[in-house]
């Protein structure tokens, strides 16, 4: 598992930063326990580079063809639950 930062869109230090990380899946399904790891590493070293220290991203970012509600919210739970229920609502949608 590999983290992946383009670094920032714009040349200013309080442009959000897109981070991504690569999971070679070819020949396994990684351990869910370093999984969960990573992932959760990763969310904690993202914390302070928002706005307010708020969770979310300030455009729309897309699932496929599907839009992801992600504007910012207080709590990580709070954009978790946001987003899962736009997510079932367009499902349902179609």
């Amino acid at each position: 598992m590999a983290f992946l930062n383009p670094g920032p869109l714009a040349p200013t230090p309080q442009t959000p930063t897109p981070t991504f990380i690569f999971i070679d899946m070819a020949m396994r399904i990684p351990d869910p326990a370093k999984f969960c790891a990573v992932l959760a590493e990763m969310h904690r070293n993202s914390l302070g580079r928002s706005p307010e220290g708020k969770y979310g991203f300030h455009v729309t970012t897309y699932q496929g063809n599907m839009p992801q509600n992600i504007g910012w919210t207080d709590t990580w739970e709070e954009y978790y639950v946001r987003g899962l229920k736009d997510f079932i609502k367009q499902e349902q949608a179609v």
